[in-house]
């Protein structure tokens, strides 16, 4: 959300480190993951997940269809940005210094060792 910006009304994107050919619900995945991952409250994030979801799927169905099965692997992308982020965390940050990266391995570690959903929502609902 945060990789542009807008001068005399024209957009410049930067930022293409997870640039790849991916499935299409990897990305739908990954918007929602940096849209509510700092929320820790379950109840919070799976409120914030469900106005997300809804909106940005009115929006996406106008564009673009997945099938059932595409859509609902939606929690395992979640889970592998879940991992993807430890594990860049562990490798190119010092823990002790970088706060918010600390946060995260602190907060993720047990979720990602337990498999514990990101968020607790029924994704079959907003096909």
């Amino acid at each position: 959300m945060g990789n542009f910006f807008v001068k005399n009304d024209e957009l410049c994107v930067f930022d293409f480190d997870d640039t790849c050919y991916m499935y299409f619900v990897s990305d739908i995945a990954i918007a929602l993951f940096y849209y509510v991952q700092g929320i820790h409250d379950s109840e919070k994030r799976n409120e914030t997940a469900h106005r997300f979801m809804t909106l940005f799927m009115e929006g996406y169905k106008k564009e673009n269809h997945l099938s059932k099965d595409d859509f609902l692997s939606i929690t395992e992308f979640l889970k592998l940005r879940e991992m993807v982020l430890y594990i860049v965390f562990h490798r190119s940050t010092d823990l002790e210094s970088e706060s918010y990266a600390k946060r995260y391995v602190d907060f993720y570690r047990g979720r990602i060792i337990n498999d514990i959903p990101f968020v607790d929502i029924d994704f079959a609902s907003y096909l």
